[in-house]
């Protein structure tokens, strides 16, 4: 019996693209020579994570066992919320890290134990990168991992609060082209506690915070590297934003008191050009309780929210304009406000 013939396209395009990351890099790639060049390729790489499975992860990293560390990963599949460990190797003496920001399956982390050191893993190719020390004595604050599309490198923003002057400074380090942090801007914000207290939307290469503002938000251009504000559009009812990331767009939701969330979709970052995409109809059982936006997932089509103090998902699917309530029970999990999503993937700094 003849069996039949796959071309290379088919077998590298169709069908390693969606083998999981962490098989491609400790099996697979280690075939032939042919299979390393072509899995360590950008193009390839790009396409695997844009087929990766999807879902989220949390804040608490847990130890797996001596020189391992395992974080929770948490897929939604219909009403059933489906978690697994993500694990991999720590680094040297990082045996207890805090997860502060993710791009592209990278992962950032600070050490807990010493606050001084900052790394970026990889967890599916348990690639590890440190950082020199800061360019100020201070450690607390906001850290952010962006990917600039514009310039194709990474850049880690630490935003340093005065809480005495509602002042912060920002100092960057760029992955790949420099050997020290920069201090690059400053701005005095009188909303400074709620600055770092609240979410924030990474959009191609434009970090976004809420600073409890009904009627701004505070923006920074990591090609640029200034602060700016960016004036959110008028609206009948003042209410608090949630901001997210939709197919590539800065959006944020408000609700109305007759149960409605409005999603507006900032089309242009330059003019502020500000437009309602969706009113969403929140059901009964949604409506009365308090559920909070946490992230989207799936290119920003699917909105996840959670109530507050509660083991309940709750997601919302902007293709099909349907709800679905998940519930999660599970002992010994500690929920934290922060939830990122994530894809495991073969991407690096120097990728």
């Amino acid at each position: 019996m003849d069996i039949p013939y796959l071309c290379d396209d088919i077998v590298f395009e169709e069908i390693l693209t969606r083998v999981p990351a962490d098989f491609l890099h400790n099996n697979f790639r280690l075939v032939c020579r042919k299979w390393t060049e072509l899995i360590s390729n950008p193009r390839f790489i790009k396409a695997h994570y844009s087929n990766a499975e999807q879902g989220l992860i949390t804040l608490g990293p847990i130890c797996f066992k001596l020189g391992w560390i395992a974080m929770r990963f948490m897929e939604i599949r219909e009403c059933k919320m489906i978690v697994r460990l993500i694990k991999f190797r720590s680094f040297r003496s990082c045996e207890m890290p805090n997860l502060k920001s993710y791009s592209n399956g990278l992962l950032l982390l600070q050490d807990g134990l010493n606050p001084h050191n900052l790394y970026v893993v990889n967890p599916a190719t348990s690639n590890w990168i440190s950082f020199p020390p800061f360019s100020t004595a201070l450690t607390g604050g906001r850290f952010d991992l962006v990917y600039v599309p514009c310039t194709q490198e990474y850049k880690v923003v630490h935003l340093i609060p005065d809480y005495n002057s509602f002042t912060f400074q920002c100092e960057i380090f760029t992955c790949g082209g420099s050997d020290s942090w920069r201090l690059v801007d400053s701005i005095t914000d009188n909303r400074i506690n709620k600055f770092f207290s609240g979410e924030r939307a990474i959009v191609r290469g434009i970090i976004h915070w809420n600073v409890n503002s009904t009627q701004y938000i505070i923006s920074m251009d990591l090609m640029e590297e200034k602060f700016r504000v960016v004036k959110l559009p008028h609206r009948h009812l003042y209410t608090q934003v949630q901001l997210i990331e939709k197919g590539g767009f800065l959006s944020f939701l408000d609700r109305d008191p007759y149960g409605h969330i409005n999603v507006w979709v900032l089309k242009d970052f330059q003019t502020g050009d500000w437009v309602k995409e969706y009113i969403i109809n929140m059901p009964w059982e949604v409506r009365q309780h308090l559920y909070h936006v946490i992230t989207t997932v799936k290119n920003g089509e699917v909105i996840v929210f959670r109530r507050s103090g509660k083991h309940y998902f709750c997601v919302y699917d902007l293709k099909v304009g349907q709800w679905r309530v998940v519930k999660y029970r599970k002992k010994r999990h500690r929920f934290n406000a922060f939830y990122g999503p994530h894809a495991n993937s073969l991407f690096s700094l120097n990728n």
